[in-house]
């Protein structure tokens, strides 16, 4: 009987851990992209406009930019 309990704890306790496995790995995944967001809005908005212009990308476009780097078309 103990072996057919412990089986069913594991069973269980798998189907758990991979929740909490994938829910951990979509927080970092959030995490990391909210971070490119930062990284690309702050550097491109620290550029002059003739920088900029350089680049061409217009400042108010800045946010769209930043977004379409760190979450892509979505």
């Amino acid at each position: 009987m103990a072996y057919v309990n412990a089986n069913l704890q594991n069973a269980t306790g798998n189907q758990f851990g991979r929740m909490i496995n994938d829910t951990i790995a979509g927080v970092k995944a959030a995490a990391a992209r909210r971070a490119v967001y930062r990284e690309v809005f702050g550097q491109l908005n620290n550029m002059s406009d003739r920088d900029l212009a350089d680049i061409g990308v217009a400042r108010i476009s800045i946010r769209d930019v930043a977004k379409q780097a760190a979450y892509g078309d979505a």
